[in-house]
Order: C-alpha cells, then structure tokens, then sequence
C-alpha cells in the first residue's frame, strides 16, 4: 500500500464551503461548493455568481522532499524498542515464510489480507530483519503517509495553517502504537482516499473516481477493516453530495481487486474462510468499548505524585489522542456541515466511518491508527480560530511535545536485549530477564532454521531469532480461536516430530480486556488446550513463566 504515486495538488481550484441555494429542496440538491455547484445531472461546474474560488497551496518538489526526508527521520525515533513484539512479528514472519517459497493461505493461515506482506517484500529482501529495518519500513510508511496529510492540507488549510497537520502526523502519529504492521498501510491509503474523495466530489471525473476505487482495493487487499472503512466512507459521501461518476469508483475497486488477489485465486475457498468468514468472529469476539475516565484517571493519578516528565508524555498523548477524539469529532461535523465545508466533511465523514467499523475495539492504539485525519480534522477545527500567532504556537508545542516522547521513550526503553536480528530495548527487567534466558535456550538447542513451535502467541521467537514455524498457525489466543486449529497443529508436530516447543502463556487479565471471555473462563480453556497440545511434550527447562518443552524420549 506505498503510493507513491499519489496525485498532489498543482494548478487544481480549492472550494472550502458549500451553501444551499434552496433549503426546500435539500433532497435535490443544489449544493454547491464555493463557485460550484451541482449541475442537474449531478457534475460540479463553476457559479459564476458567487464571490471568486481561492487556488490551492502549491508546494514546489525539493520542499516536498524535504518534508519526506524529515518525516521518515522525525519517526526512526521508535528503531530497537522491544514492544508489542509478537504484533509486529505476524506481518514480518510472512515475509519471511514468503521469501523461503511458500505462500498465504497455500502454506500458512492468514486471517488478515496479505497485501502488507507483499508490499513489504522487496523492501525486507533488499534490508534483512534487522530492528533498524524493520522500523525504518514503519517510518518510511509514517513518511509517505505525511506526504498524503500535506497533500489534504493545501486543500483546507489556511496558509498559516498548511503545515501543522503534517507536523501533528509527523511528531506523534506513530506514537499510540510505535510498531510496525498492517494496519499503518491502512492509514496511508485511508488518507488517500480521503484525498481521492475530495477530487472526486469537486470534479466527478474519471480520473478521480478510479483512483479512489483503487485506495479501496488496496486498502481491502492490505487489512478488511480498512477497505470496510473506505467503502463506508464513500457511501456516506455519496449519500449525502451524490457527485456523478460512482461506476468509476465501483470500477476501480473491482479492477484492482481482481488484479491483486488473482495470484492466489487457486485457493479461493480457504480465502473466503480465512478472510471473510473470520471478519464475524472476530468481531464477536472483541468487545472494548470506549473508556471515558481512562485520561482523566491518568490526569488524577499524575497530580498525586512529584513532576515526572516521562509519564506527562504518556499523560498528554492519551488526552489528545484518545480523550478528546470522539469531542473533536462530533464538533468537526457540526461545524463542517454547518459553515457548509464539502472538503471539512470529507475529513469528519471518513473518521466518522472508521470509528463505526472499528466500534468493538476502542482502545488508544486502534483510534491511532486514524490519527492522519483525525490530525487534520483538529487541526481545521482549530483553524477556524482567527489568531495569526495561534499556528506557530502550536508548532512550538507539537515540536515540545516530540521532545518530551522521545526524552520518555530514552529513558523507559533502556535494557538491552540481544537477539539473533540485533539488540533491542526493553522498559521492564523482567522482561528483559526472559528474554536473555530465551536467547540462551535457542543459542544452546535451536540452530538458525531449525523447526521449532511458539505458543501461544510468541511469534516474535521465529522472527528475532531466525527459527521456522513448521505449522500454518503464527499464533493463537486460546478460547478464541476454533479449537480445530490447535488440533491440526498438533497433528502436524506429531508427524514431522518437532523437537521443541516454547511456551509463554497469555495474561489472562489482559485477554478478558479485549475479548468477550472473563479471565476465569480463558484460564480453564487455555489450561485444556495446553494439556491437549502438550501430550508429546515433557518441560525440558523453566524460567518464570517462559517454558521450553521437550519431545519426549519414549516417542518413536
């Protein structure tokens, strides 16, 4: 989902507002754009009565580069910290399973759509996995994805106001979740198709209406939850302008759907089941709502203990990130449909969508993954504001507030942890005491390439350590996940005798969190799976609660 080709705006006319001309005949419309208006047939063509259309904000290239060349830099901040290692590890331990010949859903599950592993694939080829090329993809994504932000700022920004949302992107965008994974390629072609719909709703021109139907493709094709949203994001939009040329979106999407998924069309049936037909389980089995005093909790639990400047980044980014999300975005539709800002709604509109899509999981790290435009609808609300100073104080504060993540981030992820891939940093010494005791298990009994089981959800073992996944599953979450799969797993381990299994359980607590099971129900089921899964195995060497099982000795 790297579009670099994506349009930027040169020579095109910018329409901030739109009015009604008959608020009697709403349904028929007459809405018009700032020296548009919607012709009979439903094309825009210029009102020559209303007041003169201001042009759009041009950049000239080298600034452009500079802007990509800061942003990529502003976000290799997150290079070697050791978090949320096993979520990162599912996309990159595809690419890995890729580049040794095999394929999704030929020869291992993908619950998620594989278009991040195949757009990752030359660049990892070229790079390795290394921690610094890892996160150097995640901030090439952040970098290209600030390109697309700055692309929507000319359009509805103020002058003063142009480069704020890219910096607002740029200095914390990555910072509710700093991982690399699938789900930050949705948020580079969430924003382009914002910016497609804004070309499509002023022209209804070929052009516009293929490429926001190719967004949807990819963006399908990458993560179903964000072609979900962008399909979403579109119907509104056309409910409610009802521009011409909806059969060249349709298009597009098909077009580019069929020529992105042809490839693995001989395994139709496995990706109807792994890719669509999971979409209704998963869904069922999430439910985190939103948590309304999780910011003003923090706010509470800082004041009642000394200054401490790391946990005030912590601090501040929920509030902006996460409390106020839902606030500023109810506030940027009134205002967008009241000052009659076509492009303002195209913004309000796509968040608006995604928010519905993602209702059962309303954490901090998946409205993040929306904080492009969520950034760009804070920032237009805040520019209706008329104050000159307002912008460049603003910066100043967005450029404090990196400051203060990065000091929070240099002084939290200070252990080191030495892989196979390279060092990384870890904020916890327990963690980090596991982690050199699981280094020093794989160095002394598992080779590079050697076939070994991570369970339950350990992916990160295969890919910082250079060892190979004999089954089809990266992972499970046990009570979750149809039993079958574990039962298949079993068969295979049974017959290629795999010799070692790692084990490091999930947290009970954090999974009743964000699953519709309670931390006693998750407890027994997983205690069953594990016995079941387990019946060859024998503990072979033990630390907290990191295991090494060992295929037992009386086995043919």
């Amino acid at each position: 989902m790297l579009v670099e080709g994506v349009p930027f705006p040169v020579g095109l006319v910018k329409f901030a507002q739109f009015e009604i001309r008959d608020a009697t005949r709403w349904s028929e419309s007459a809405v018009l754009l700032t020296g548009l208006e919607l012709s009979p047939a439903g094309s825009l063509h210029q009102n020559t009565n209303q007041r003169a259309v201001q042009k759009p904000q041009t950049l000239p290239k080298s600034r452009w580069l500079w802007l990509f060349v800061l942003g990529f830099l502003f976000n290799m901040i997150y290079v070697g910290l050791y978090y949320q290692m096993d979520d990162e590890a599912v996309c990159v331990l595809a690419v890995q399973r890729i580049l040794a010949g095999e394929l999704p859903y030929r020869d291992f599950t993908s619950d998620i759509s594989p278009g991040s592993y195949f757009l990752s694939l030359p660049f990892f080829a070229l790079l390795g996995f290394a921690p610094e090329a890892i996160r150097g993809l995640l901030a090439l994504l952040a970098a290209l994805t600030g390109l697309v932000v700055q692309a929507i700022s000319n359009r509805v920004m103020p002058v003063s106001w142009r480069y704020l949302p890219w910096l607002v992107w740029v200095c914390g965008g990555l910072a509710t979740h700093m991982i690399f994974n699938y789900h930050w390629f949705g948020a580079l072609f969430l924003s382009a198709g914002a910016y497609c719909s804004m070309g499509w709703l002023e022209t209804g021109s070929r052009r516009w209406g293929l490429s926001l139907g190719v967004c949807g493709g990819l963006s399908f094709w990458c993560l179903q939850s964000d072609g979900a949203v962008l399909a979403l994001a579109t119907v509104m939009l056309w409910l409610r302008f009802r521009p011409r040329g909806l059969h060249w979106v349709f298009l597009g999407a098909l077009a580019s759907s069929i020529l992105l998924w042809l490839p693995l069309f001989p395994w139709r049936s496995t990706i109807w089941n792994e890719n669509f037909r999971v979409i209704g389980h998963h869904l069922a089995s999430r439910r985190t709502g939103f948590q309304f005093r999780l910011g003003p909790d923090m706010v509470a639990d800082y004041l009642r203990q000394p200054a401490n400047l790391v946990q005030l980044s912590g601090v501040l980014l929920t509030l902006e990130r996460y409390t106020f999300f839902y606030p500023v975005l109810l506030a940027g539709v009134v205002l967008a449909e009241r000052r009659r800002d076509v492009f303002f709604c195209v913004l309000c509109y796509s968040v608006l969508a995604f928010m519905v899509v993602n209702w059962p999981r309303q954490t901090v790290a998946y409205l993040g993954y929306c904080g492009a435009l969520y950034g760009l609808v804070f920032c237009r609300l805040l520019s209706l504001v008329s104050s000159k100073k307002l912008p460049k104080v603003l910066a100043i504060l967005t450029l404090l507030q990196f400051a203060l993540n990065w000091h929070a981030l240099n002084s939290r992820f200070c252990i080191a942890i030495q892989t196979r891939s390279g060092v990384y940093w870890s904020e916890n010494r327990v963690e980090a005491a596991l982690m050199a005791h699981l280094h020093e298990w794989v160095q002394l009994y598992t080779p590079p390439s050697t076939a070994v089981f991570a369970y339950p959800y350990f992916t990160s073992l295969y890919t910082t350590e250079f060892l190979v996944n004999p089954t089809r599953e990266p992972l499970f979450v046990e009570g979750v996940f149809p039993i079958e799969r574990m039962r298949a797993c079993k068969q295979v381990l049974r017959t290629k005798k795999i010799e070692y299994l790692f084990v490091q359980p999930l947290v009970p607590e954090a999974v009743a969190e964000v699953c519709s099971l309670s931390s006693e129900e998750f407890q027994r089921v997983s205690a069953e799976w594990r016995t079941e899964l387990l019946e060859d195995y024998e503990p072979f060497q033990k630390q907290g609660s990191l295991t090494l099982y060992r295929r037992r000795a009386d086995l043919p």
